[in-house]
């Protein structure tokens, strides 16, 4: 059976168009105070409301926070330099405390008027001991414009302002060909400093891949390690993966699989992939747009868009045992 729920293009379809404009979205932390053991309170507080101009709008992946608590993160649409068109450029921007205000700093504007720009980031920013941040862009760059991995840092001139712009490198632009398209998934990064994602589209069969970057002399070599078939292996993965300490990956196909539903896979070191569930639409829900988190007993959880018994999407669970998977 054909999943019939739209796949939903953030980059080109974030809001109506009659909102697109006026729209702010806002970040909001909350900060959780235990009053006693058997109430907690919670405080809403608005950081920082997006405007649309230098500071960007959109913001759609998780944020990257740090040992020192400063928040790190993206926006899809707009940024600094009179940025146009709009909907074709995006911001890394970086979030400090300052006493009892935080300040928004836009380290990188993407500008796809060069040419081989990125733009349209996303998924979560990796960030390495060294402060480095890794992120992918759904869009642009070199030769299609199929999507970036870069990497965003400071710049090596001295001395450094507050306010001084970081230096973005591409590493790697997807071509729609064997190496996959369109990133939109969190990147994974390892104590080795690999990097892992996924792409919705492209690699060898159309259905998207989960691919491996390695730092290589002062370079980055690519792999694929496994492109999805579009058939009951799942296809389309929108969520990137996690990393179990054996080396294997864990993540979401959100269409494809034997009920065509989506299903949850894992992938070895070696690339080869197992379906441990496939949706099936009903009760246990259809359309895993988000990944999974791993546990340390093993243990798998995640959402699904859609489906389970009210209809609205489910909460799962899925554990090893016996040589198999328990949902």
């Amino acid at each position: 059976m054909k999943n019939s729920a739209p796949h939903r293009s953030w980059t080109l379809n974030l809001v109506s168009s009659a909102a697109t404009a006026a729209l702010a979205i806002v970040i909001a932390f909350a900060l959780a105070a235990v009053i006693t053991q058997s109430v907690q309170a919670q405080t809403f507080t608005v950081l920082h409301s997006f405007t649309g101009g230098g500071d960007g709008a959109h913001p759609v992946g998780t944020l990257t926070l740090d040992g020192g608590g400063t928040l790190y993160g993206t926006t899809t649409w707009y940024g600094m330099n009179n940025c146009s068109p709009w909907y074709e450029c995006g911001t890394v921007f970086k979030m400090s405390r300052r006493n009892s205000s935080w300040i928004l700093q836009t380290l990188y504007t993407f500008d796809p008027t060069t040419g081989e720009d990125g733009y349209g980031p996303i998924g979560q920013l990796a960030r390495d001991p060294s402060g480095v941040l890794y992120g992918t862009t759904y869009s642009g760059g070199k030769p299609w414009g199929s999507g970036t991995v870069f990497e965003v840092k400071p710049s090596p001139t001295r001395p450094v302002t507050v306010s001084a712009p970081w230096t973005e490198v591409r590493l790697h632009d997807f071509t729609s060909g064997d190496d996959g398209a369109n990133p939109e998934g969190d990147l994974l990064l390892d104590s080795a400093g690999n990097l892992y994602g996924t792409t919705f589209s492209g690699g060898k069969y159309g259905a998207g891949t989960v691919y491996k970057m390695t730092p290589s002399n002062g370079g980055w070599t690519y792999a694929v390690l496994y492109s999805f078939g579009g058939g009951t292996d799942g296809r389309n993965p929108v969520a990137g993966v996690a990393r179990d300490a054996a080396g294997n990956l864990y993540g979401t196909a959100y269409d494809g699989g034997y009920y065509g539903y989506g299903v949850v896979y894992q992938v070895t070191p070696s690339g080869s992939e197992t379906v441990l569930y496939n949706f099936t639409g009903g009760d246990d829900g259809d359309v895993p747009y988000a990944g999974v988190i791993l546990d340390q007993s093993g243990n798998l959880y995640g959402a699904t868009a859609f489906g389970g018994s009210g209809g609205g999407g489910v909460v799962f669970e899925l554990s090893p045992g016996n040589g198999g998977w328990s949902y």
